[in-house]
């Protein structure tokens, strides 16, 4: 039953903070006798001690906000009583909804009752049961701290009084709006937009700062922007006064402490006293999940005053956003694309941020008002106080901000640097190597800004050109491949004393040749890339990266063998460099499983896989792009073994990913839609297979223009189920327009081409034009045997397919020949009961092939 007077309340308080100050171990004796004749009050505190671990995680303002699991238990009656208070009129305002609830209070949504003047308001009432000395005395402490906030970004407190029973309330502003966390996201607001609203919300807390309040819980839900992109500061339910005298204050339990984990300060979490310099670390927090779409601490349902990660480094944020498994939505949630909010982010304001953060609390902005000023330095281009100005850090500052006026200061500029360092020199005497080292690092870091800077301008040009990018530029407004021949002609010319920045420009154009097919362009610009980094370098996270470029080329041109090699030593490097969970390790991961399953050797590709799957199920949530593509790389190796009961669900699974991530105008959607299509064909489903295949088609050929292999592998496989269907003219003309796209993007020796033509050789053979097909069969065995030597199951499946041939025109002794190597091949690669092996002994068995090995 609920305590039915607030002495019972402070009876069962009382003992509650009696108890924890004792050892565990002694409790349950001093409560048996404390308790002694009265079981409702032992139950009632051992109610309290058993939630004390979730306790310690909430935003308390009183035992019964303690009481978790208590107040749970007693719900029912509080909810019962409370239930009548809708349409009750509390001084001049009735009551319209329930909005929320706390551990002291609930808050309303309230208007006048008096027809004055039509005005919604927040209405705070302290609950029944909870109006003890300690209750009201908060109660009536924030009362005293909203009054004396006037601020445009602070909820507005209008009103208070006490009800008839004496219970007390606030009338304040309602706010309607949504998290700023949210606000952002939803509108995509870049970097430059989301810190002007947060320098709105620093003001605010320097205001209440002034005042000498600290607020203590600011995150992201107590931070709401309204319709009209006006940030409101809420709840100051546990604030605190500066000046409030230590016989006024709360009595401070050791483990009960109120904050909210993943944005509290580390001295919060101790129970030391807290200033200013602590919202100052809630600001940080605030503003490193705004820029980062992630908390510096991750998400943390409980802390301790012995628990070290709080006070562990906290990752950069742009190393954290480089690192997100998610980059590339958290980038677009910030209108831009992942380099560019790296580099956005990267320099001054991870150094504003870190500082912000700093676990000493000495060492942070001691107050909002520096964290503003800050900020504002940055967005003037100016030194920012958080970082040491070291001579070349401060020229380039300068230089940052008048680019225009450079060749004609150039002489005064390099008077200010000298200036600058000698008086810097006469100023740090006594700690010269300090300096001298600091200077460096500047330098270093500025030639490396310098460096990026350039890419990035170079980057952004050619960034359309990726079509399979989760935010595609237009194709059809311009043509592409002359902007990439262009900035290779550049390349070629230019950044000859800059060799990092060469090979990253090489890189990039490089990838942007290869998504468009144009594999010859790519294959030298990746190569040298490469070579460069290697070269310059040596084996770091650069060479890695270009290593897995060039491997996923070599993946294209089904060059399994040199692309394996690439992928394993990249594999090698980042593990090392990186450690296990890391989304490049499963980058690297991914692609040497393929190259192993391109070259057939699925036993060994298949640890690999379920390896890749295990670390994105730790690493990525269920419906992101890159938990899809891990779930793709095991349904295709399911296709293979011809698993399709393994297969057809993941298919099904990363289809519907897709689409939500995506929409339907995205090459992702696209390729999923083909793959299902394919594993329907296999099991017999024609006509669903037809509907997603024709139209992933459609939209390749909007969206990638007309020659793209893609486009190719698109048209045959919709083919294929066109001959299944008896359509044999639409899938001729399918399987012409795949060999000729084949032939001109690919080449004449790629086994893409030899798929395309092994499929339409099928068309001729079943039309009765065997030569025809015979002629196209023997240059498919070709290109396969030259690509994967003998005993690829390419090479099996097309020996087969030519051995029947031959059957039929009655040449059954070279028929029987080949059915004999192909089958040898096959088993060399699959398992016998694999689809490919029966099709080649079924079609062995009808050549009348004598002892089949």
């Amino acid at each position: 039953m609920i305590p039915d007077s607030p002495e019972r309340w402070e009876q069962i308080d009382a003992l509650f903070a009696e108890a924890l100050d004792r050892p565990e171990a002694e409790r349950s004796a001093f409560l048996a006798a404390a308790c002694a004749g009265d079981p409702e009050l032992l139950e009632a505190v051992r109610s309290l001690l058993a939630s004390e671990v979730a306790a310690a995680r909430m935003i308390g303002e009183s035992v019964g906000d303690a009481a978790a699991d208590l107040l749970a238990s007693l719900s029912d009656e509080v909810d019962a009583a409370e239930a009548g208070m809708i349409g009750r009129i509390i001084g001049t305002y009735r009551l319209v909804a329930e909005l929320g609830r706390g551990g002291m209070g609930v808050v309303y949504l309230a208007e006048r009752a008096d027809g004055e003047y039509d005005k919604r308001v927040a209405l705070k009432l302290v609950k029944r049961g909870m109006d003890t000395d300690e209750i009201l005395q908060r109660f009536h402490m924030e009362r005293r701290i909203l009054a004396a906030l006037e601020h445009p970004n602070i909820a507005a407190l209008y009103d208070g009084g006490a009800t008839d029973d004496g219970r007390p309330y606030l009338v304040m502003e309602a706010v309607e709006g949504e998290r700023i966390t949210t606000y952002c996201d939803a509108r995509r607001l870049t970097v430059a937009e989301r810190l002007d609203l947060f320098r709105s919300v620093c003001s605010a807390v320097q205001y209440a700062h002034q005042k000498l309040v600290v607020h203590r819980d600011i995150k992201p839900s107590n931070v709401l922007v309204t319709a009209g992109g006006t940030p409101k500061l809420l709840d100051f339910g546990i604030a605190r006064l500066l000046d409030a005298e230590p016989g006024g204050s709360m009595r401070t339990r050791t483990r009960l402490r109120m904050l909210t984990p993943d944005y509290a300060a580390p001295e919060q979490i101790r129970g030391d006293p807290v200033t200013t310099a602590s919202d100052v670390h809630a600001l940080g927090a605030v503003l490193y999940e705004l820029l980062t779409g992630r908390r510096p601490y991750g998400n943390r349902d409980s802390v301790s005053a012995e628990e070290p990660g709080m006070e562990r480094p906290i990752r950069r944020p742009s190393l954290a956003v480089a690192a997100d498994a998610d980059a590339e939505g958290v980038a677009i949630a910030r209108g831009t694309h992942p380099n560019q909010l790296r580099r956005s982010l990267k320099g001054d304001l991870d150094t504003i941020i870190l500082k912000a953060l700093e676990p000493d609390p000495r060492l942070r902005y001691q107050s909002a008002r520096e964290l503003i000023e800050d900020l504002d330095r940055f967005r003037s281009g100016l030194p920012v106080t958080a970082r040491i100005a070291g001579p070349a850090y401060r020229a380039g500052k300068f230089v940052r901000r008048h680019r225009i006026g450079l060749a004609a200061a150039a002489v005064v500029l390099v008077s200010l640097v000298s200036g600058l360092g000698a008086a810097l020199w006469q100023a740090e005497r006594a700690d010269a190597e300090r300096a001298r080292a600091e200077r460096e690092r500047a330098i270093a870091e500025e030639q490396r800004d310098a460096a990026e800077e350039v890419a990035a301008f170079l980057e952004g040009m050619f960034a359309a050109a990726n079509p399979f990018s989760i935010q595609p530029g237009r194709l059809d407004t311009m043509r592409i491949g002359t902007l990439l021949d262009r900035g290779a002609s550049r390349i070629g010319t230019e950044f000859t004393d800059r060799p990092l920045i060469r090979a990253r420009m090489q890189g990039v154009l490089g990838r942007a040749y290869r998504s468009l097919g144009m594999y010859d362009q790519a294959e030298p610009l990746l190569t040298q890339s490469l070579d460069t980094y290697r070269a310059v370098s040596g084996t770091g996270p650069d060479a890695a990266n270009a290593m897995n470029a060039l491997g996923n080329l070599y993946l294209d041109l089904e060059r399994a063998a040199d692309a394996e090699n690439l992928h394993r030593e990249a594999l090698g490097i980042r593990r090392q460099l990186l450690g296990s969970d890391h989304s490049d390790v499963a980058q690297s991961l991914n692609n040497l499983a393929a190259a192993l399953q391109n070259a057939g050797r699925l036993d060994e590709a298949e640890p690999l896989y379920d390896e890749l799957l295990a670390l994105h199920r730790r690493l990525d949530p269920p419906d992101s792009a890159a938990f899809a593509d891990a779930l793709n790389t095991r349904m295709v190796l399911a296709y293979r073994k011809d698993d399709f009961d393994t297969a057809l669900p993941l298919a099904r699974e990363i289809l519907d990913i897709n689409r939500a991530l995506f929409g339907t105008d995205h090459p992702r959607v696209t390729q999923s839609m083909n793959n299902l299509g394919q594993l329907l064909s296999r099991t017999g489903e024609l006509e669903e297979a037809e509907t997603l295949m024709r139209e992933s088609l459609e939209m390749n050929r909007t969206m990638l223009g007309g020659m793209h292999p893609n486009i190719a592998a698109g048209a045959a496989n919709l083919a294929g189920v066109l001959l299944r269907l008896d359509r044999v003219e639409e899938a001729e003309t399918l399987y012409l327009e795949a060999i000729a796209i084949n032939r001109q993007v690919l080449g004449d020796r790629h086994p893409g081409l030899a798929i395309s033509i092994t499929s339409y050789a099928d068309l001729l053979v079943a039309r009765g034009a065997l030569d025809e097909a015979e002629r196209l069969q023997r240059e498919a065995l070709a290109i396969n045997r030259a690509a994967f030597g003998a005993t690829h199951i390419n090479v099996g499946i097309v020996t087969a397919r030519l051995a029947e041939n031959l059957c039929l025109q009655g040449r059954t002794d070279a028929g029987r020949g080949l059915f004999r190597d192909a089958l040898a091949g096959l088993r060399a690669s699959v398992p016998e009961t694999h689809s490919a092996v029966r099709s080649a002994r079924e079609a062995a068995s009808r050549c009348a092939v004598e002892s089949l090995p």
